[in-house]
């Protein structure tokens, strides 16, 4: 290691533990949560609660929506006493900083070499408010996202060192625990191009024999198909549905439209909102890499570029219901791929660094704003008043109904003791009346228990008497009634 690199390494360390500081700053505190963020709580203390940890509890109930990886990490913070808060949202912050640094370990490694890329990746990475938002929230995102990069990067290393297969494997299989599998997807489709276009390293005559590479195949496909047939033995053919539900319909160009307003370029709008000035540079660098031959002489990083494309196409295509928080997984793609184009466009190659520099002080009031502000409105001590009010009223006979606009369902399931599974509904001027009447009868329960907000007492009358039930409001106040659907007359 020359003068030069150590240079860099202190240049790189002393960036991150900045940022790192900074970014930190305020995370054990505040009392306003993101409604998914209950979810977090509630299914990392169902471990607890009820005593199993190879099942995920929403709603009181076994579900199929998420696998396990942080709930139990969180889980574990629970039990050991950590601050509540600091316990729900350490992991992602944990997994935001990991992910900066396998940015910039990308950067270097699709920039030839240049050590300059680490610390400009890092730096740039630094810039997305996406990332910082869901970084510090409790919320799966920031994982999924280390997980996919780290995967990546030991793709690309075991080029090198065959035993970095192990290590893309393992993160593979973390990937497909955390959130979704991915990085299996990612990756096999990576190993299928470069089998197609004959690249040496990665044909299969020679990946079947290489020892390291059938460790890593063996640990991501076990890991990646465990917590499914876990569930599948548990939970039968509902398990294939919610994953059908949660993973292929998103992303399904066939999908239903009417799952979403259907727009196109939905996510470019995120990405400005998200990159802000850095936008355009970052998608115009995905076309101007793959159109110059020098990079696409290089089948792992064309394969890379590549995905990326498919990536947006995804996004571009989906009709099912995807969200802003997405962007984990592209924008630390796009940020590697305009660092490669800096550096190659360049022949003095600090100029990455520069550019990164300068857009993290021109990004400084977007950071700022993403540090202080936050777009969850679920506040932590009224949603466990309005649950202490609901397990006052509560009988052994009612099923609970909770209004999801009003009381995040995650919530009472952490803050309550009540093991009874509850359901989630929506209150509309035009209602389901099947569907509401299905409530009555859950679990052996003759009687319905409701909480929603008090402006909605009129439409709960009317849902009422369209069910043919007795409608008695048990509590209200300025934000909240409680009632119960008894005794069909």
């Amino acid at each position: 290691m020359n003068v030069e690199q150590k240079r860099i390494i202190w240049i790189s360390v002393i960036l991150f533990l900045v940022v790192g500081v900074f970014y930190s700053l305020g995370l054990g505190s505040g009392t306003h949560f993101h409604s998914d963020e209950f979810h977090t709580m509630e299914r990392s203390s169902g471990f607890l609660k009820f005593n199993d940890w190879w099942a995920v509890f929403t709603q009181n109930h076994i579900s199929a929506q998420k696998p396990p990886l942080q709930y139990w990490l969180t889980a574990i913070n629970f039990k050991l006493g950590l601050n509540e808060f600091l316990a729900l949202r350490i992991w992602s912050f944990v997994f935001l900083f990991c992910s900066y640094i396998c940015v910039g370990l990308l950067a270097k490694e699709l920039s030839n070499g240049n050590s300059w890329s680490l610390p400009a990746g890092i730096l740039m990475a630094a810039c997305s408010t996406i990332l910082i938002k869901h970084g510090r929230s409790a919320m799966l995102d920031a994982g999924m996202s280390f997980f996919m990069l780290a995967a990546f990067l030991g793709f690309l290393y075991a080029k090198r060192d065959e035993r970095w297969w192990v290590f893309c494997g393992v993160f593979i299989g973390l990937g497909a625990l955390q959130k979704a599998p991915v990085s299996l997807l990612l990756i096999a489709f990576m190993l299928f191009f470069l089998n197609k276009k004959n690249d040496e390293c990665y044909q299969w005559s020679i990946l079947r024999n290489n020892r390291y590479f059938n460790i890593g195949f063996y640990i991501a496909l076990g890991m990646s198909v465990f917590w499914p047939i876990l569930q599948s033995f548990r939970m039968g053919r509902e398990y294939a549905s919610e994953f059908n539900k949660q993973v292929l319909k998103r992303f399904s160009p066939f999908g239903d439209e009417r799952m979403t307003n259907f727009d196109f370029l939905k996510w470019v709008d995120w990405l400005f909102q998200d990159m802000a000035f850095l936008t355009i540079p970052l998608l115009c660098a995905v076309p101007i890499l793959v159109l110059r031959k020098s990079f696409r002489n290089n089948n792992a990083h064309f394969a890379f570029a590549l995905i990326v494309m498919i990536i947006m196409f995804a996004f571009t295509l989906a009709t099912g219901s995807i969200y802003s928080r997405y962007l984990v997984i592209l924008t630390p793609l796009l940020i590697v791929l305009l660092l490669k184009l800096i550096s190659d466009l360049t022949p003095w190659k600090p100029t990455v660094l520069v550019v990164s520099m300068l857009s993290f002080l021109l990004s400084l009031p977007s950071i700022h704003s993403a540090l202080v502000f936050t777009n969850a409105s679920d506040s932590y001590y009224r949603a466990k008043l309005i649950v202490e009010l609901v397990d006052s009223y509560i009988d052994e006979s009612d099923h609970l109904a909770v209004d999801r606009k009003h009381l995040p369902l995650g919530a009472y399931g952490y803050f309550s003791d009540n093991k009874s599974h509850f359901s989630g509904v929506v209150i509309r001027e035009k209602n389901d009346y099947k569907a509401w009447g299905r409530l009555f009868g859950q679990d052996n329960r003759s009687s319905v228990l409701g909480v929603a907000a008090s402006h909605r007492d009129k439409i709960l009358e009317q849902i009422g008497t369209g069910l043919n039930v007795s409608y008695t409001e048990l509590y209200r106040d300025a934000d909240t009634i409680i009632w119960r659907y008894s005794s069909i007359k």
